[in-house]
């Protein structure tokens, strides 16, 4: 592993990242592109520009996770399928709010899911980036560091945000493992509450060409909306049309570790106005404490297959997913 810089900040702190979102603007602006941190591995190759950190292999980019420049929350806004079609839309004009692959509900009164002048924020606080292991069995570890602040500046809330990407297999599908550890912030009660609307949580919004004529699918056999909203299971997918004539699934994998394993699923689509799949840890119907000087971790798994595949195949990568 190689690790090569070309330029020097590696922690970027709120005042600066919200600097920086006003200044370079458009993310495809050739300064928010420029290295400043590269971790080369013989596989895969991590690149850190002033906005966001991107995963590649082979010169395709596996994973994109905006972290400045955003309006109140990091997320990933690039996950691609192994056709090399992206499956996440950002900041769509019925709900702006909506980016990608995100994680947000309330804590304590203020609410993290929105993003109008009385939500809080999800401030970066410092990347450490690196790639574990060789060659195929590669995987690239993005591990973040984030205070969740009220608009007041009260710092409620601590997470340690770690994004696990392995190195693409192409019989396989892609994998994406999202953990978040929780513990108080310095300005936090004697007890947090997290709590929200019922699909608050990790949840996905995808492309527009996957907002009808999908199909949702749980690990507990049930189909459409009308079988996964609301239940409970250890996994929950989607399947719908990427592009012209090619079709892809998406499943979410819930870690059996996880607060009120099996969590509970929110789904969207197959009409319109739009498709979403989230798991929720529930709090939309019960809210969830955390201590001081205690930590809440929370682990799901993304998988995106090509095609339309079924339950057997979305169960044996669930099981594999358990084993990494």
């Amino acid at each position: 592993m190689q690790r090569l810089h070309t330029a020097t900040p590696t922690i970027l702190l709120p005042w600066v990242t919200l600097a920086l979102g006003t200044v370079l603007g458009n993310p495809a602006s050739a300064a928010a592109e420029e290295a400043i941190e590269t971790v080369a591995g013989k596989t895969l190759t991590i690149v850190r520009d002033r906005q966001s950190v991107r995963v590649s292999q082979a010169g395709r980019v596996l994973l994109r996770y905006r972290y400045a420049g955003v309006p109140k929350k990091p997320y990933v806004c690039e996950l691609t399928a192994p056709g090399g079609e992206n499956v996440l839309r950002d900041a769509p004009a019925d709900h702006l709010h909506h980016h990608g692959l995100m994680f947000a509900w309330s804590v304590d009164g203020v609410d993290f899911w929105s993003e109008n002048a009385s939500c809080g924020a999800q401030a970066h606080q410092q990347w450490k980036l690196r790639i574990e292991g060789s060659g195929g069995s590669e995987k690239a570890i993005l591990r973040q560091q984030l205070v969740w602040q009220s608009p007041q500046g009260n710092r409620l809330l601590r997470e340690r945000r770690t994004l696990t990407v392995p190195a693409a297999v192409d019989t396989q599908p892609r994998i994406l493992t999202w953990q978040a550890d929780f513990t108080g912030g310095p300005d936090a009660a004697n007890t947090l509450t997290f709590y929200g609307a019922k699909y608050n949580g990790l949840g996905m919004r995808f492309v527009q060409s996957m907002d009808a004529d999908g199909l949702h699918f749980n690990a507990a056999g049930g189909v459409k909306v009308a079988g996964t909203n609301g239940k409970r299971a250890p996994w929950s997918a989607y399947t719908a049309r990427v592009a012209a004539g090619r079709k892809v699934t998406v499943a979410m994998f819930d870690a059996p570790a996880n607060p009120r394993h099996p969590t509970e699923w929110f789904t969207m689509g197959e009409t319109p106005p739009f498709a979403y799949l989230a798991g929720t840890l529930g709090v939309g119907s019960e809210p969830l404490k955390l201590e001081l000087g205690k930590t809440i971790s929370v682990r799901f798994g993304v998988a995106v297959f090509d095609g339309a595949v079924d339950a057997d195949l979305v169960r044996a990568a669930y099981l594999r997913w358990l084993r990494l």
